[in-house]
């Protein structure tokens, strides 16, 4: 959905108002991820979560999203593994 570079000050509020279209969000959280451990070149990404009231609005969201383009990338949009996202692990 973004890049590295394309992480800044408004990105997590353009989040919230984007997917507040189809629920209440409760938290918008950005990762940033190396792909390689060992390799201070390996190339970055980043994953952003955001936390829906109801699953089913989590669902609506993701009907609505996945495929779309935001600044020229396309959103993958899917569910995360619930228990790995409440123990903070969020390199699946």
């Amino acid at each position: 959905m973004v890049g590295p570079e394309d992480v800044d000050d408004d990105l997590q509020q353009e989040i919230t108002d984007e997917c507040s279209k189809y629920g209440e969000v409760i938290k918008v959280v950005i990762y940033t991820e190396q792909q390689g451990d060992d390799d201070d070149n390996a190339e970055q990404i980043v994953k952003i979560f955001v936390e829906f009231q109801t699953s089913k609005q989590a669902e609506k969201t993701i009907e609505s999203l996945n495929g779309r383009y935001f600044a020229g990338r396309m959103i993958k949009a899917e569910l995360y593994d619930q228990m790995a996202y409440q123990a903070e692990d969020l390199s699946g």
